[in-house]
């Protein structure tokens, strides 16, 4: 996604993602992107992150500035977290961006042991409070 969207000119972009995620991540955009600056979790900020793709562990979340993103985007991971993990996460998405698309399978299949996999939408009800926040479905419905 972040190569996608560097290629069509969305910039800057950040990823948060689990530690050896991130480092595979990485390595990849920095050689299919040599000509990017990039951001890695405990680099210093500088003049040349302008632009940059940053690459950030998940307990960041909590460091980013209010509206400091767009959009924040979930595809393909809500589902598998524990809920209140899930609701942890949109808290803070509420605050450090202006939209939220999710792309998540909405099924609520059976996973391990017969525990369903979470709807994001029943998460996003229990957030609380937030009109004004546009949420963007993808192969969902999100009512907000």
């Amino acid at each position: 996604m972040a190569y996608w969207s560097r290629r069509f000119g969305i910039k800057p972009y950040t990823i948060i993602d689990l530690p050896p995620t991130n480092v595979i991540q990485g390595f990849y955009l920095m050689k299919a992107l040599p000509d990017t600056p990039f951001r890695l979790y405990g680099e210093p900020a500088n003049a040349r992150d302008e632009g940059a793709i940053t690459i950030f562990p998940p307990h960041c979340i909590k460091e980013f500035q209010p509206k400091l993103f767009d959009l924040v985007l979930n595809q393909d991971s809500f589902p598998e977290i524990h809920a209140h993990i899930v609701r942890d996460y949109l808290t803070e998405i509420v605050k450090i961006s202006r939209s939220f698309l999710s792309i998540n399978h909405e099924s609520c299949p059976p996973g391990v042991a017969g525990v369903h996999q979470i709807r994001v939408q029943d998460i996003i009800e229990k957030v609380g409070d937030i009109k004004g926040f546009g949420v963007f479905p993808i192969g969902c419905v999100v009512v907000m």
